[in-house]
């Protein structure tokens, strides 16, 4: 069975390593810490037998905006719907608490990147907008929305 709990500063390591693993752009062990303990983000970790297998990291921008700064699960548990719950967990806790006003939850993915894609919009996000050479590799990317329903 899956967790989804709010990670804590000795989940650093094995975040960043999936970080490093799964993504072409990955936050260090320092900003990852920076993140756990900013009170406007929220760092959730998807755990199976007290294994980390996922994270995702998001932000409030201002008032009404949040945002999916990065979100990865572990090659060993993908496709067993947990970036689907660890989405929804965030979405839920950003739209809750100290995050109530929050209207628009974004997130930049690559445009290749389809199996992404295909599961943001199955969460009703959708492409706002194409960046053009957004990454450091020249690749493109969307900015996707989630307009939050009150």
């Amino acid at each position: 069975m899956t967790a989804i709990e709010l990670a804590k500063c000795t989940d650093m390591k094995n975040i960043y390593l999936i970080g490093k693993d799964s993504l072409p752009i990955y936050y260090s062990k320092k900003n990852i810490v920076e993140f756990i303990i900013n009170n406007k983000t929220i760092v959730l970790k998807a755990t199976i037998d007290n294994i980390i297998a996922g994270y995702v990291i998001g932000n409030q921008k201002d008032d009404t905006n949040f945002h999916i700064n990065t979100f990865a699960v572990d090659q060993l548990y993908r496709r067993r719907g947990i970036g689907k719950d660890l989405i929804v967990n965030l979405i839920k806790r950003a739209t809750r608490d100290s995050f109530n006003e929050i209207t628009n939850i974004t997130l930049f993915v690559q445009t290749t990147n389809d199996a992404a894609i295909s599961l943001y919009k199955s969460l009703k996000f959708e492409i706002d907008k194409e960046i053009k050479d957004y990454y450091w590799d020249g690749e493109h990317s969307y900015l996707m929305k989630f307009i939050v329903a009150k």
